[in-house]
C-alpha cells in the first residue's frame, strides 16, 4: 500500500481508545503500512513510539500491562 508522503497519522489519548489504537497499529505494521509523520498524545504517544520503532508486539503488550493496573 502506498501512503502519500504528505499524509500523517494522528493518535489520540484515552485508555480504551489506546487499546483499540494498539490493535490498529499492529495491523498496520503487519501489512507494512508506514506513515512518514506521526503525532500523538498520552496513550497514543506510547502506541506511537512502538509504531515508529516498528515493534509490533510492544503496542498491545504495553496497553494490556497498563490496563491491569487500573
Amino acid at each position: 500500500m502506498q501512503i502519500d508522503t504528505n499524509t500523517g497519522l494522528v493518535l489520540e489519548g484515552g485508555g480504551m481508545r489506546g487499546v483499540f489504537t494498539s490493535g490498529v497499529l499492529d495491523a498496520f505494521m503487519k501489512h507494512e503500512v508506514w506513515f512518514r509523520y506521526v503525532v500523538a498524545v498520552s496513550a497514543g504517544a506510547c502506541n506511537g513510539m512502538s509504531y515508529i520503532s516498528r515493534q509490533p508486539p510492544a503496542c498491545a503488550h504495553l496497553e494490556h500491562r497498563l490496563s491491569d493496573k487500573i
